[in-house]
This record gives C-alpha cells, structure tokens and sequence, in this order.
C-alpha cells in the first residue's frame, strides 16, 4: 500500500467514530428516555424527514428534552444508528450515523475525526442510505447538488472535464476538484468499508 492509499484509507470514517458521535449526542440527557425513544426508532420503515412517523418521534423527543437546545433530527439519527447495530441494519447505521458525525464535526469543541473530508462523509452518509448506487449514480447526484446551487461541500462541475468542485473542509475557503477516475476510487473504497461487520460495534458506550 502507498502513503498516498494509505492517507486516503485514513479519510474514511470508521463504525467506532460513529459509536463516538452518537456518545457525544447522547451525553448528559436522562438514559432512560434516550432508551425509551431508541427502542422506537426500530419501528421505523425509513429514516426520512417527514414521514408521519418520524414526525411524531421528533415532537416526543422535543417533549421530553425540553432544556436540549441540539438539533433533534441528529438525535434521532444517533438513536436509529445506535438500534441499527442489533438489528444489523448497515443502511440505518451509515446513513443515519453520517448525520451525527456531520453534527459533531460542526461542533468546535468536538474532537471529531477532522481529518476525514466532507465529500467522503458525503458520500458515505449518501451511500449508507443507497448501498446499490454505482459510482456514476453517486457522481450524478452530486452534479445535481451543484446544479441547484450547491452547499457548503459541492460548489461547481465541468462536465466536458469531468471535475467536480468542493470544499473538503469547512470554514477553510479553500477549494478542490476531483476528478470522475478519482471519484469513482473513492466511491469503491467506502463501499467496500461499508460492508464492515457493525455487530461489533461497541454501541454500550454510547448508551
């Protein structure tokens, strides 16, 4: 393996960064509630913002965390991410935990794994929800973000070049593009760590 595979390798978020995030989610509110909530999250057929389901889930967790001035949407994803281990849900936890690792990274006091950039946790939330999509699917979609305006990650494409522009770490201003080839590897890579065996994630820390 090369330093530069190596490097790549490294900017990949791993299952025990999202036990992490979902520990830091969890802190300081009452374990019976958050256990009460969690156990509600396995009902759910699909972790989407309105869904009549999730709605309701979300005014409880406002009911019964008055004082918590977090962003409720991320503590139901820690929850559903952290159930997603005993039921194997690889879709849940991915997907789900991407969102409560994209919170922790916005918190300045976080010790989040920073070196991993926002593309790839893009991608990785993206591809956790959508384990089919190809590499060409995943390209396209990002195209479409830019297409709309972009966000604080995707901000241009060349489709003559095949080039996608993105900032990879917020705050910084500074740009990248990457490359459909490059791309394509990068999507191939979390793929493939994606199909990590998450029951032995250790999920009782975040509990």
């Amino acid at each position: 393996m090369t330093a530069r595979q190596r490097t790549e390798r490294r900017r990949i978020v791993s299952a025990d960064d999202i036990v992490k995030a979902i520990a830091w989610r969890v802190d300081g509110l009452d374990p019976q509630k958050v256990a009460s909530i969690g156990e509600r999250t396995l009902e759910l057929q699909d972790l989407c913002s309105g869904d009549p389901a999730v709605e309701v889930l979300l005014r409880d967790i406002s009911e019964a965390f008055p004082k918590d001035r977090r962003e409720h949407w991320v503590l139901l994803c820690a929850l559903a991410a952290r159930g997603a281990v005993d039921t194997k849900r690889q879709d849940v936890f991915w997907g789900a935990g991407m969102v409560v690792v994209q919170a922790l990274q916005k918190n300045p006091k976080s010790a989040a794994p920073r070196a991993v950039d926002q593309l790839t946790i893009l991608l990785q939330g993206f591809l956790g929800r959508h384990p089919a999509t190809t590499p060409t699917e995943a390209w396209h979609h990002c195209i479409d973000i830019a297409k709309l305006g972009g966000d604080d990650i995707i901000a241009d494409y060349d489709l003559d070049k095949e080039l996608l522009a993105y900032c990879p770490h917020r705050g910084t201003g500074h740009m990248e593009d990457i490359s459909f080839v490059a791309f394509e590897r990068r999507v191939g890579r979390i793929k493939e760590h994606q199909k990590t065996d998450i029951s032995k994630a250790d999920v009782r820390r975040a509990a």
